[in-house]
């Protein structure tokens, strides 16, 4: 395998004392036996601790992620850089020792003894003594709304813990369960209704510190699809002769915002809660001598949807979930808190993102070639305004009304997760990494409806949040945004659920021609005629190159060839698009109607998503003619009549055709449309397109959110076309 260069830049003013980062890296294709081979080298080229597993393959059976734990020490300010190669190990790194029974798990390292009692006991053991002795607890109550309901969460209901992977100096454990409810209006339990529980604890042979990840998702359905929840915490049972609580006190005390420590028979124990700061009032820890815990711990009344970010805390809907990270940190410094409380990223070079496919240059050098400034200005607004929320993380408006500072409707993207991570990827700075996984949780959390009744599980759509308008559409099952930042973030139960989702929609809501089709009112299979419902193929092929299932990629077949077969039926699609085919259309006046193909510039974006996997994945020539033609006839002919949001995602589109022709009219089609759009910066607030929507009464100025996205994800693509093939905008202009 060639080396992977990468740096561990401490800018977050944390002093690092073998801290460990544990992170995803994507590897050409590597088959998993080699992978043990493997080793990190550090500037001197000696080899360091550290563990290296598979993390993801591809759909040949071939490692494509690579998940590395590395313990590192830095000092703020300062930079470390170290080698992925093929090598031996460090004859220093300490290992895991992992024992399984019918009774449980016990996992042993240098600095802990960690075992797991079925169902539902956990012990945790230094060679002082222990420090936690019991049940895993939960608390999960409903306000007073829900409580009228008659529908009470009672209890949790264990179902056990189970090995979810483990390497030589890693092992993942993971406890499911359901927290039960009294059926409405009696004294018995319900087990169909629910909060379904999982939590996963890291445990590494470098550190004291056990990771945790946990989530709840909501199954209660009685007399509507919706619960408040005043209070929703897991938690541990301290040993016996815990005492002295002290942390980070919430204003007003009682509680703990970000971390709080008790002192054990074996030792201090800190329990961090990093979510605190982005999820809002009322998250953080609870500790007392007998039990510790985090989550939402007293959230108060939920607020409003108008202001910048939504202030929503108690509402949970069937088939959403909360994600909640932390650490179980032993006789841990105040710089061990810190580092916890203030994770780093490795930073690869974006060229090795790009030849890996994990950028869309796909294989070319990132570049921002004369647009820096721009990116970073779209890019800077999403994280000042948008990349950050209550406790609901991550991204929220869609629009917004500026001439009222009113949000209009909440995104509905499920890849909306890419465009930072891609900014990550190109820039290495931090601030979008976490970003990218706020908005990644987001996606998983709140868009992702996890139903398994009615039509099952899909991805909300935009004014869900506000009006509950459950609008059940194949053009919305994004999951990129779902898929791709999980393995960077570790998180392979978030992913498989993904994937399941998917094969419930593959199963049940497609012709055998490929179109799409969706229960009527009266539950009636109907085809659907809308061409843009082909971007759920990308999903489709996404979840074949995860799987190797040759369903998913047959299934995206079928759907490429209905799109071909119709545009081909229709006749509308000219052979040679171009200006000429386009008479009296351009940007400057506004939308053109194209009655003879019904699309527009937005419906082609979704159609060229979806073939474009297509033309990587088969040798079918058709895909390949079909996207080139389609992307060069949607810089010519449609138009929108406001707003520029739909425009943007073509800056790759285009870029991708230009690769695949080699025809220089597409990037004189699609130069001309970035012109056009950076011309719409607002001058009194850079870094955002404000466009007139005149259908308000009185008329008001928006702005759009995707237009930031498209361009921080989608404008350095074209720039890597332009730097690769030697040209400059004005040679093409």
């Amino acid at each position: 395998m060639e080396s992977v260069p990468f740096v561990v830049r401490e800018s977050r003013g944390v002093r690092r004392e073998r801290y460990v980062i544990e992170q995803g890296v994507p590897v050409p294709p590597l088959p998993p036996s080699e992978v043990e081979g493997l080793t990190v080298l550090d500037e001197a080229g000696r080899p360091v601790p550290c563990d290296i597993s598979v993390e993801g393959t591809d759909q040949d059976g071939m490692a494509r992620w690579l998940l590395v734990d590395l313990p590192v020490s830095v000092e703020p300010g300062q930079e470390r850089r170290f080698t992925l190669q093929e090598g031996a190990r460090a004859p220093d790194t300490p290992a895991v020792d992992v024992r399984e029974s019918d009774a449980g798990i016990h996992i042993t390292t240098p600095l802990l003894t960690l075992e797991f009692r079925q169902p539902d006991v956990i012990l945790l053991r230094t060679a002082k003594g222990p420090v936690l002795e019991g049940r895993l607890w939960m608390d999960i109550r409903s306000d007073a709304r829900s409580t009228v309901g008659g529908l009470r969460p009672a209890g949790l209901h264990p179902e056990g813990f189970r090995i979810l992977d483990r390497s030589p100096g890693r092992v993942r454990v993971l406890f499911t369960g359901a927290y039960v409810a009294v059926r409405p209006k009696a004294t018995d339990l319900d087990p169909s209704q629910r909060y379904d529980v999982e939590a996963e604890f890291v445990v590494n042979a470098f550190s004291p510190a056990v990771r945790l990840r946990w989530r709840i998702t909501d199954r209660m359905r009685f007399n509507c699809p919706y619960m408040w929840l005043d209070r929703y915490l897991l938690g541990f049972t301290l040993a016996e002769g815990s005492d002295s609580v002290s942390g980070d006190v919430a204003p007003g005390g009682g509680w703990f915002r970000r971390w709080a420590t008790v002192r054990t028979p074996g030792g201090r124990l800190t329990l961090t809660a990093p979510f605190a700061d982005w999820v809002g009032r009322g998250a953080g820890v609870e500790a007392g001598p007998e039990r510790i815990g985090h989550g939402g711990v007293c959230p108060p009344p939920d607020g409003g949807f108008g202001g910048p970010s939504p202030d929503i805390w108690r509402k949970f809907f069937n088939g959403m979930s909360r994600t909640f990270e932390g650490s179980l940190v032993l006789d841990g410094s105040a710089a061990d808190i810190a580092s916890e409380l203030q994770p780093l990223p490795l930073i690869l070079p974006p060229e090795h993102y790009s030849r890996c496919g994990e950028l869309p240059e796909s294989g070319l050098k990132p570049s921002f070639g004369p647009w820096k400034d721009v990116v970073e200005r779209a890019a800077r607004w999403l994280l000042e305004t948008q990349w950050k929320g209550t406790l609901w993380f991550g991204e929220w408006w869609r629009e917004i009304d500026v001439d009222h500072g009113l949000g209009i409707e909440e995104t509905n993207s499920g890849n909306a997760a890419l465009a930072p991570l891609y900014h990550f990827y190109r820039t290495g700075d931090w601030r979008y990494w976490e970003c990218a996984r706020l908005s990644y949780l987001y996606t998983w959390d709140i868009q992702f409806c996890k139903s398994e009744d009615g039509n099952g599980p899909y991805m909300h759509t935009r004014r869900f949040l506000l009006d509950h308008q459950e609008w059940f559409h194949p053009r919305y099952q994004r999951v990129g945004g779902i898929i791709k930042p999980s393995h960077l973030f570790a998180d392979s139960r978030a992913r498989e659920k993904a994937i399941w989702m998917l094969r419930w929609w593959a199963e049940r809501y497609f012709d055998v021609d490929g179109a799409p089709m969706l229960p009527d009112r009266s539950g009636r299979m109907e085809r659907l005629t809308e061409r843009a419902m082909a971007i759920i193929g990308d999903s489709m092929a996404l979840a074949y190159t995860e799987t190797g299932d040759a369903s998913f990629l047959d299934l995206s077949r079928r759907i490429g060839d209905w799109v071909v077969n119709t545009i081909r039926e229709e006749g509308w699609l000219p052979e040679d698009p171009g200006p000429a085919s386009a008479p009296g259309s351009s940007i400057e006046t506004g939308f053109v109607a194209d009655t003879a193909s019904k699309e527009n510039s937005n419906s082609t974006r979704y159609i060229l998503q979806g073939l474009l996997p297509l033309c990587r994945l088969t040798d079918d020539p058709r895909y390949r003619d079909t996207f080139v033609r389609l992307a060069k006839w949607t810089l010519y002919s449609p138009r929108f009549e406001f707003g520029t949001h739909y425009f943007g995602f073509h800056f790759a589109l285009a870029s991708h055709a230009y690769r695949m022709s080699g025809d220089r009219e597409i990037l004189r089609g699609i130069l001309d449309i970035v012109k056009w759009v950076l011309s719409c910066e607002s001058a009194e607030a850079p870094g955002t397109y404000p466009f007139l929507q005149r259908y308000q009464v009185p008329p008001a100025r928006w702005i759009c959110s995707y237009d930031n996205i498209a361009i921080t994800a989608y404008l350095p693509v074209l720039a890597s076309v332009l730097e690769a093939e030697g040209l400059s905008e004005a040679e093409l202009m």
